[in-house]
């Protein structure tokens, strides 16, 4: 009956999780880029990759999410690679359950804990591409357990276990590198633990030696990022063109991250609360909770707070926007919710089913909303389709490197051709990415000019030419599909004119 009941639990979660599929088809750029990675890798056995990225300097992005995809059949990859990213974050689901199962010696409390990160709003939204965030939440879920265990009862064999996985997060994930390492300072002081903040330095070097040295390129590229990001966190999720000082529209702006005021706060407040609406009700349990909590249930809150504190100070503190998007790290916080809700729901009087209740019926009502919006951006956006053609047809042209309108498709025509693209931003080389992004400060015909672009792919979606080409009469349309149409310029004189399609 037990297995039954947590079966049914990690069945429904992978559904949800499979439900932006059936809404809306597209895959996000790190997909393209995860792929293109993985099949250099087996194409020319060479580590790290020589991608056709022109403005990325090195492939240094953490390595051993991509090498263990190369450990997978690249057939099976091409047909289901998407599913992977929803399989790791069940097998988080499961891991829960197991650990609230042996905490509290109920089936009926891991099913709740379950069942809540079954729902969690974030993580039924984040899978729908290949990504290693999940797999790093997984590890720190894991790393983050067993040391609970080890406070509780030292064992150095179980500290060479979290060692060893605290190398692995950094060689993992970038974000889920900066959360482990903020839990371990804030566990180190607020508790005390000095071996916590031991783990620190010891997980970096330990990353060092596993890696052969790699890792401090890694740190390298990671530094990189993070002074990049601090000079533009201002433009992070602008329209490259329209809110440009060159190309602006007085219409643009709000599609900006980081918004001047209280309208920006309140937008913050508001995504960190959607991402995991659990977090509410649950403050509601402990606050008004009669008993004191147990060591686990406290190490949990220690957690959570970690967690959402560093989600908020990287949402609302201007130095420390340049270190990811605050929400995300809600993807870390979603764990200890569900296994403290999981524990303290049948241990709260009539608040806890309420509290359960409401925390269910809020998570669902923010997944059928993503749904929904999904669903309309897949219905009013240029269909995944009519970009084929246009792939078809640029991998039979010449030589010749392409620059794409957005950015955002450079990753999928890169993966479809081969083809060299002026794009970055997946390693070493982030100033390379200053004339460009994440706003024009060059005209786009210089841009072109000084990296002898020969091929222009544009969704007038996004932008229409005539208003970001000065010289578009000079440009010659080869194929037009939907709101698609490859361009070659005259930029690149070496080459015959490549035929109109």
């Amino acid at each position: 009956m037990t297995l039954t009941l947590l079966g049914a639990v990690a069945a429904a979660g992978l559904l949800l999780r499979l439900l932006p599929f059936l809404v809306q088809s597209r895959r996000g750029s790190d997909h393209w880029f995860w792929m293109l990675y993985v099949e250099t890798l087996h194409e020319h056995r060479r580590f790290p990759p020589k991608l056709p990225f022109l403005l990325d300097e090195q492939q240094w992005y953490p390595p051993l999410f991509p090498l263990l995809l190369a450990c997978l059949p690249v057939s099976w990859l091409k047909r289901q690679a998407r599913l992977i990213a929803p399989l790791v974050d069940t097998i988080q689901l499961v891991a829960l359950m197991a650990v609230v199962h042996r905490a509290a010696g109920s089936a009926t409390a891991a099913g709740l804990a379950g069942g809540l990160y079954a729902v969690a709003p974030l993580c039924v939204d984040y899978n729908y591409q290949l990504n290693p965030r999940g797999l790093g939440a997984l590890a720190l879920s894991i790393q983050l357990i067993l040391y609970y265990a080890h406070t509780q009862t030292p064992d150095l064999h179980l500290l060479g276990v979290i060692l060893i996985l605290g190398a692995a997060i950094l060689l993992l994930h970038k974000m889920t590198s900066q959360m482990m390492i903020l839990f371990f300072l804030f566990r180190g002081v607020w508790s005390s633990d000095a071996t916590a903040l031991a783990l620190i330095p010891a997980s970096a070097a330990a990353a060092w030696l596993v890696s052969g040295g790699f890792y401090w390129k890694v740190l390298k590229a990671h530094a990189d990022i993070v002074v990049f990001f601090n000079r533009h966190w201002r433009t992070i999720n602008a329209h490259q063109y329209y809110d440009s000082d060159i190309y602006r529209k007085e219409t643009e702006g709000r599609r900006l991250a980081h918004l001047g005021g209280l309208a920006g706060v309140r937008r913050h407040l508001k995504n960190i609360v959607a991402a995991n609406p659990s977090i509410l009700p649950l403050t509601a349990l402990v606050v008004t909770l009669s008993r004191s909590l147990t060591p686990l249930e406290a190490y949990c809150v220690e957690w959570l707070a970690a967690a959402s504190i560093w989600a908020l100070a990287t949402s609302l503190i201007s130095p420390l926007k340049c270190l990811g998007a605050g929400v995300y790290y809600t993807y870390n916080a979603v764990f200890p919710i569900a296994l403290l809700s999981g524990i303290l729901v049948l241990d709260t009087g009539s608040l806890g089913p309420l509290a359960y209740a409401a925390s269910v019926f809020t998570c669902a009502a923010v997944i059928l909303r993503i749904l929904r919006r999904k669903r309309q951006v897949g219905s009013s956006s240029a269909p995944v389709a009519d970009i084929q053609p246009i792939l078809d047809v640029l991998r039979e042209l010449p030589e010749g490197a392409l620059y794409c309108v957005p950015l955002g498709l450079s990753d999928r025509v890169a993966y479809a051709t081969r083809r060299e693209v002026l794009w970055g931003a997946h390693g070493y080389g982030f100033n390379n990415l200053e004339p460009l992004y994440p706003v024009m400060r060059v005209p786009l015909e210089d841009l072109l000019r000084t990296h002898a672009i020969r091929f222009v792919l544009i969704n007038r979606e996004y932008a229409k030419e005539e208003e970001i080409v000065q010289d578009l009469e000079s440009w010659r349309a080869i194929v037009k599909n939907g709101p698609f149409t490859l361009y070659e310029t005259p930029y690149f004189t070496a080459y015959e004119p490549a035929e109109t399609v």
